[in-house]
């Protein structure tokens, strides 16, 4: 990556906190983890209750973003990484490709418009957090149960 990629822990948390800040008013989740490994690794942990378990990590030296989202059975136990009830954010474009409309990726992105975005990371972020906003909505609850709204 270009400039800027290399991020502290603390500042990873915050930056996750910002731009995925829709899991808690959209889905009412919470974060149940942190992980910093080091300068090389961190992880953040959402639970949407009784549904499921998003995953946020950074592998900071290569600057590799990956969000994971686990499906809870009805014990609140993850489904597993090779599991068809888990999915990963570079499958979130395969899931979407015949599910959303320009007007409805148009609405997403004016969802976003007020967060700024100068370092890599940030761009990384809040690319992660658009998808993952537009997977949640129109594949794993449907349009009808979310806010259409813009930040202010």
């Amino acid at each position: 990556m270009g400039k800027n990629s290399f991020i502290e822990g603390v500042d990873f948390i915050k930056l996750v906190d910002y731009y995925f800040d829709f899991l808690n008013t959209d889905w009412h989740a919470c974060k149940v983890e942190e992980e910093i490994v080091g300068q090389f690794y961190y992880s953040i942990t959402f639970q949407i209750p009784n549904a499921y378990n998003i995953s946020i990590n950074l592998e900071n030296a290569e600057s590799y973003l990956d969000v994971v989202i686990f499906t809870l059975d009805h014990h609140g136990k993850e489904s597993t990484w090779e599991n068809s009830e888990t999915y990963h954010l570079s499958q979130f474009n395969d899931y979407l490709k015949n599910k959303i409309t320009q007007k409805d990726y148009m609405t997403n992105k004016a969802f976003f418009q007020t967060y700024s975005k100068t370092t890599d990371i940030e761009k990384l972020l809040l690319g992660a957090a658009q998808k993952l906003r537009l997977f949640l909505i129109y594949y794993l609850y449907g349009s009808n149960n979310v806010k259409q709204v813009s930040r202010k």
